[in-house]
């Protein structure tokens, strides 16, 4: 394994590791049979949500918010995960959070941001700090909210999940017009 500048350059396996392209005074790092994974990447990450899903409070100050994403973030970068899809973060931390790492002011993975969720009123998502909107005039002013904030992508929280005792996957909440 050769590491130019802090990154992995090259990896030879097999007959060929004798033949790294070494620069002289650079290290080399004979891994002696272990092994080298890429990043790996999570499709579908909140980093404010807080477990078990009760506690989580949409009204906490959103500095709260922000350090305790940043910390996941970090934490996830860590653990080998480089890349986060954000499935909807309170106060757009995913957002703020994405850009310190960009400014370079902290680790951590690459991040593509959802910001705020959109769903409607009684949806899996409220009381997690999304955008609440009934009907497609409202859906579509939300969703342009969310990428006029800096998002990447719009998370809609078409039907149940796992965050209530009562909710399950089986019924749609949001409307066709709505998800157009």
């Amino acid at each position: 394994l050769r590491v130019a500048e802090g990154v992995i350059a090259q990896i030879r396996i097999g007959p060929e590791a004798a033949a790294v392209d070494q620069e002289p005074g650079e290290p080399v790092v004979d891994l002696q049979g272990a092994h080298v994974c890429p990043g790996l990447i999570s499709c579908h990450t909140h980093l404010s949500i807080v477990f078990p899903f009760a506690e989580t409070n949409e009204n906490e100050h959103p500095g709260t918010t922000a350090l305790r994403a940043a910390m996941r973030a970090r934490d996830a970068l860590m653990a080998g995960v480089t890349t986060v899809r954000t499935a909807s973060d309170m106060h757009r931390v995913d957002i703020v959070v994405r850009e310190a790492i960009e400014r370079g002011w902290m680790e951590g993975p690459n991040i593509v941001a959802a910001g705020r969720g959109v769903d409607v009123t009684g949806g899996h998502g409220e009381g997690f700090g999304v955008a609440v909107a009934d009907g497609a005039d409202a859906f579509l002013k939300a969703a342009r909210a969310e990428l006029a904030a800096g998002a990447d992508h719009i998370k809609i929280f078409l039907s149940g999940g796992i965050a209530g005792k009562a909710e399950g996957f089986g019924e749609t909440k949001v409307s066709l017009e709505e998800a157009e």
